[in-house]
């Protein structure tokens, strides 16, 4: 069975930005996200682009139940540190034994607390050149763009994967 994923905001955002949302939807994984980090996405552009995908089933939405949201809350009130969208994707990762894939510190290390595989840009950079679907060119200049849009990425790992990728 194919890995399930679930994105954060800041991760559908950052590859909106850098055009490879759609690539990364080839990879072989069944993507979801919540319906409260879809409510995220608030430039038109990309609420247009996302529920294209979201339409075609690229990227399937979870809605909570009201069980559910209960529970929800629960880590919202008890961590502090989230929003509740970003409780969302706590929870359900949780709950479908899943892969996170954020870009937000907080996310990354509520995960890690619970046992939570998370991973970030870095991780999709990779698996998108291990199965061929861009190139080490490719990725190096997109990584380069998106160093500009997004300064809390690893700069020290970036510039050496670029440096890699560039040959």
């Amino acid at each position: 069975m194919t890995d399930v994923v679930l994105k954060d905001a800041s991760i559908i955002i950052d590859l909106i930005k850098v055009n490879l949302l759609e690539k990364t939807l080839t990879l072989p994984y069944n993507f979801y996200t919540t319906d409260f980090i879809v409510s995220e996405i608030n430039y038109k552009k990309q609420n247009v682009l996302l529920q294209a995908y979201i339409k075609k089933g690229s990227i399937k939405i979870i809605e909570a139940a009201i069980e559910d949201l209960e529970k929800i809350a629960k880590i919202f009130n008890t961590i502090g540190k989230l929003s509740f969208a970003d409780s969302s994707i706590i929870y359900f990762a949780e709950k479908l034994t899943a892969i996170i894939l954020t870009g937000d510190y907080r996310i990354s290390k509520e995960a890690e607390n619970r046992n939570i595989k998370a991973h970030g840009i870095l991780w999709i950079f990779k698996k998108l050149l291990k199965k061929n679907i861009i190139t080490k060119k490719i990725a190096a200049r997109k990584l380069e763009k998106l160093m500009v849009i997004n300064t809390y990425l690893p700069k020290i790992e970036c510039e050496k994967l670029i440096n890699e990728w560039k040959g």
